[in-house]
């Protein structure tokens, strides 16, 4: 009998995600989200236990709850992109935070190894920043005045980026 490896229906969601991130940043006209994720979005490894300190913020609110616990600890970071919950393969905007090991903690769904997360990780000085500016309610991805105004441009962008998380730049999902 052959051993065949079927993909989950989240995995099939993110190959999707991908092409359709490629495609917009061929046809972009500027530099935007597309273009971010394109260039720097990563797929980060399965979620592994909740740590002890974690206690999970409001849902549909991740914005703030991810923000608000990378500002405070000194040992996770901010991360934006999307992520896929298993049992529904829908990309959903999110944000959640990624530990020194570049592995993922969710502030707001529970952590399941079915989840897959897909997106960026951002310096702690500019998510203060931000926090100051919109709360983090929104976004940084997605709220158009802050995109433009702070990285509009992937040398912008890249300006922001956290420079210990890019040795884990290990796949796109390719």
């Amino acid at each position: 009998m052959e051993n065949v490896v079927h993909d989950s229906r989240a995995e099939i969601a993110l190959k999707l995600l991908l092409d359709d991130l490629r495609e917009g940043a061929t046809n972009a006209r500027a530099f935007g989200p597309v273009s971010a994720l394109t260039l720097h979005g990563r797929r980060f490894p399965p979620a592994g236990d909740d740590p002890a300190w974690l206690k999970r913020g409001p849902k549909r609110h991740c914005f703030a709850n991810a923000a608000k616990l990378a500002s405070e600890r000194d040992d996770v970071f901010f991360a934006e992109g999307y992520a896929f919950n298993g049992e529904i393969p829908i990309p959903m905007q999110h944000a959640w935070l990624v530990d020194k090991n570049g592995c993922p903690i969710d502030p707001t769904w529970e952590q399941s190894p079915d989840h897959i997360y897909f997106g960026i990780v951002f310096r702690k000085a500019f998510i203060i920043e931000m926090m100051k500016i919109n709360g983090c309610e929104d976004g940084l991805l997605v709220y158009p005045n802050v995109l433009h105004r702070h990285f509009g441009s992937a040398e912008l962008l890249e300006a922001v980026i956290e420079p210990s998380m890019t040795v884990f730049h290990i796949s796109r999902g390719d």
